[in-house]
């Protein structure tokens, strides 16, 4: 067995797997049961394996003045 994880947003998961194409098999899986992810995933082992396609917001547009301000407070 060898270690890869699957990064999601902070978070890192760790994935058994004997090899790239069962790593991505049971990343996909997991990434299914948690639902919407709304950012690329990576899985990767040393090397990047796989990218996961971010799924877009369902968001209806709002008129500009509802829409929130951003603000880099850094």
């Amino acid at each position: 067995m060898i270690g890869y994880v699957l990064r999601i947003y902070s978070g890192k998961y760790l994935i058994q797997a004997d090899n790239d194409e069962q790593a991505k098999i049971k990343a996909q899986k997991m990434l299914d049961a948690m639902g919407d992810i709304h950012e690329v995933t990576v899985l990767y082992h040393i090397r990047e394996v796989a990218k996961f396609p971010a799924k877009p917001f369902k968001q209806e547009l709002r008129d500009p003045e509802e829409l929130p301000v951003y603000y880099d407070n850094l």
